[in-house]
């Protein structure tokens, strides 16, 4: 079981990595100097991919065991990993955030609405996605059940809070899709979509007792 979640972890942080590189670099015209700032962005699709489909498993299982129920052991792994991924981002955000590298976050070399929002987003979604990573070590951090569902849930609103942060980054070019270098969508499309199919998910999963009950 955890060698299939250890190939889905590769595959999803080389596939997100490789495609950064190839739209960026590729088909873009990126000068390889700016490897770290398209490494950065394949990074951020891989850690909020593994989030949300550490959100997304357990509905999943629970519609489809036969397809989704053998990776649903994997959820812990899928979250630790992307909240890692995430926490790295971070990091390599705030090593390269300058002007020259994060043009739309500044006005007169000043940081904007945008680029304050950006940041203070990215802040609040690491945090609340933390909380719930601290959890996943019950013999370090014990927690009651009531802790944890709360952890969990923060988590949760972490992930939708990335959605948030990636939204206003790329909204304005989703729509403009002859100047997609190779036609290959957006990573910000690609990250906002994963949180809104997460969201669909666990909103559906947490009404159908409420409709099964009416039907009984």
């Amino acid at each position: 079981m955890h060698k299939k979640t250890n190939t889905i972890i590769i595959l999803v942080i080389s596939i997100s990595v490789i495609y950064a590189i190839i739209r960026y670099h590729i088909f873009n015209g990126v000068p390889l100097s700016y490897i770290i700032d398209v490494l950065n962005k394949g990074i951020a699709l891989a850690a909020i991919l593994l989030i949300a489909l550490s959100l997304s498993i357990g509905p999943l299982a629970r519609r489809f065991p036969k397809k989704f129920g053998r990776i649903e052991i994997g959820k812990r792994l899928f979250g630790l990993w992307g909240f890692t991924l995430s926490f790295f981002h971070t990091l390599i955000s705030l090593l390269i955030l300058k002007p020259n590298h994060y043009k739309i976050f500044y006005s007169f070399l000043k940081m904007n609405v945008l680029g304050e929002f950006v940041l203070i987003s990215g802040f609040i979604s690491l945090l609340l996605i933390g909380l719930a990573f601290i959890t996943s070590f019950p013999h370090l951090f014990p927690f009651s059940q009531k802790s944890f569902r709360l952890t969990q849930f923060a988590g949760y609103i972490g992930c939708v809070v990335a959605g948030l942060h990636v939204f206003p980054i790329g909204v304005n070019q989703w729509t403009q899709i002859s100047s997609w270098p190779g036609n290959m969508v957006p990573i910000t499309f690609i990250s906002f979509f994963a949180v809104i199919i997460t969201v669909i998910l666990r909103t559906q999963s947490s009404l159908m007792p409420l409709f099964q009950k009416e039907k009984s």
